[in-house]
């Protein structure tokens, strides 16, 4: 479907879902030149469905000039799935796909002059943990951590930001030492809380502010929540961090 939802073959008929791709017929877009389709996630469902509900509501209106201006769809960015469990904490995002002793995988594209891919990786089987960094000119292109929860959240605000690694890899590894300061890791308020439905921090707090003072009162006003639960916990922080004040 293009970008703004429309069958390929029929502008008339549109297509949503979690598996449903964005991705334009026009070969000069460069946007959708490099779409890596659909990640079977349903946060882009539910972001499609949100844009669709809009359009529609403003054609039923009659106000079909302005329907056009609604800004127009681009191709889902590669998915980040995080799992929280009990007694386990799992996010990974991007191409992990490549080992440090893969040259061919490691060396490729440098030929049209492409910096080379770089892997870190850090392992603690007795304890459960594990980080894979898969990094180009420092920015990362894949990342998997294993039981650390304040490793993972940075790696993913910094994989969603496109910003670049420190230049020491281990200042994240420390984020899970036992000298973590009090308060980082926190939802990033510009990133995902809620990774199911697709629903970012921002959106919560403004709901908090709003008067939602519980998981579910907030999961009713955003969908947060509504999914696999792992993101109940920050819910609750927020909450806690917007009330907390009025209760010394």
């Amino acid at each position: 479907m293009d970008h703004r939802l429309r069958a390929h073959h029929e502008p008339h008929i549109f297509a949503i879902g979690d598996c449903a791709e964005v991705r334009c017929p026009d070969p000069g877009c460069a946007v959708c030149r490099n779409a890596q389709g659909p990640s079977g996630l349903v946060g882009p469902g539910w972001r499609q469905a949100e844009w669709l509900g809009g359009y529609l509501t403003l054609l039923a209106s009659g106000a079909a000039a302005d329907a056009g201006l609604l800004p127009a769809l681009p191709p889902e960015q590669p998915g980040v799935v995080v799992l929280k469990a009990r007694g386990l904490n799992m996010a990974v995002a991007g191409d992990n796909s490549a080992d440090p002793w893969d040259e061919d995988a490691l060396t490729a594209g440098a030929a049209t002059g492409r910096p080379r891919l770089q892997i870190a990786q850090w392992a603690d089987p007795e304890h459960g943990r594990y980080v894979k960094m898969t990094t180009r000119g420092g920015v990362l292109e894949g990342l998997v951590a294993v039981g650390m929860p304040r490793t993972a959240a940075e790696l993913v605000g910094l994989f969603e930001r496109g910003a670049e690694l420190p230049a020491d890899r281990s200042l994240l590894l420390r984020l899970d030492g036992p000298d973590q300061l009090p308060g980082a890791g926190s939802p990033d308020p510009a990133g995902t809380l809620c990774r199911c439905a697709g629903i970012s921090g921002a959106a919560v707090s403004d709901a908090v502010a709003g008067g939602c003072s519980t998981v579910a009162d907030v999961s009713k006003a955003t969908r947060a929540g509504t999914g696999c639960g792992g993101c109940h916990e920050d819910i609750k922080g927020l909450i806690e961090q917007h009330f907390s004040p009025a209760f010394p």
